[in-house]
């Protein structure tokens, strides 16, 4: 189900303007988006939807969502 509403919202950001980008994300299931002059990255891991929403710059995107992805791996090991 995570997975599923990762994969609309990317749909949704699309839909209102947003465009790929192209990024070397050790996340499989990510998506970065540019839309309104910022970066979202939308991913899921197991029951979680996670990303990053409004970053400044695509750099600071991938560090944001490297982190918060291997919190929540850490956490569903728990």
């Amino acid at each position: 189900e995570a997975e599923e509403l990762a994969s609309s919202y990317r749909d949704f950001l699309l839909a209102f303007g947003g465009k790929t980008v192209e990024s070397d994300l050790s996340i499989k299931t990510a998506s970065m988006i540019h839309i309104l002059d910022t970066y979202e990255i939308i991913f899921s891991e197991g029951l979680y939807l996670a990303g990053v929403r409004e970053a400044a710059d695509q750099a600071s995107a991938q560090e944001l969502a490297i982190q918060l992805f291997n919190r929540i791996k850490e956490v569903s090991a728990e």
